[in-house]
C-alpha cells in the first residue's frame, strides 16, 4: 500500500506514515468530495462509495508480489518493534488465499451494474 494520499481536487497530501492534524485532514477530505460531486445535479449515497473506490484505487500497489513484499517488510517491522529476534523466522501463510484478497480489493464498493468480484 502507497503511504502519500494526494486530494487531487484540492491539491493536498496526506502523509500515511506520519501522525496528521485529524481535523485539518476531515476539512480537506470535505472540500476535495465537494469538488468532487460539484457537476452532479443531487447528492447521493453513490457518490460517496465511488469517491472511496478512487481513494482505494489510488492506495493500492499494482503487483501481487510488490504486495508480499510490503506484508513482509511490515511483519518484520512489527516483530523488530515488540523486540523479537528477526535473524530467523517462520510464518505460515497461505499464499492462494492472499493471492484472492489482493485479487478481490480491486472490486468496488459502487457496482453500477457491474458483476460483483466476490463469490
Amino acid at each position: 500500500m502507497k503511504t502519500k494520499l494526494h486530494l487531487c481536487n484540492v491539491d493536498f497530501d496526506i502523509d500515511l506514515l506520519k501522525k496528521n492534524d485529524v481535523e485539518l485532514i476531515k476539512e480537506k477530505v470535505r472540500l476535495d468530495f465537494a469538488e468532487f460531486t460539484s457537476g452532479t445535479s443531487e447528492y447521493r449515497n453513490a457518490d460517496r462509495l465511488l469517491y472511496l473506490d478512487n481513494i482505494r484505487k489510488s492506495l493500492q500497489t499494482n503487483s501481487f508480489e510488490d504486495y508480499l513484499k510490503e506484508y513482509m517488510k511490515a511483519y518484520l517491522d512489527y516483530l523488530r518493534g515488540i523486540g523479537e529476534r528477526t535473524d530467523k523466522i517462520e510464518i505460515e501463510f497461505d499464499y492462494e488465499f492472499a493471492e484472492r484478497v489482493f485479487i478481490d480489493r480491486e472490486c468496488n464498493f459502487y457496482k453500477s451494474g457491474e458483476k460483483a468480484c466476490f463469490i
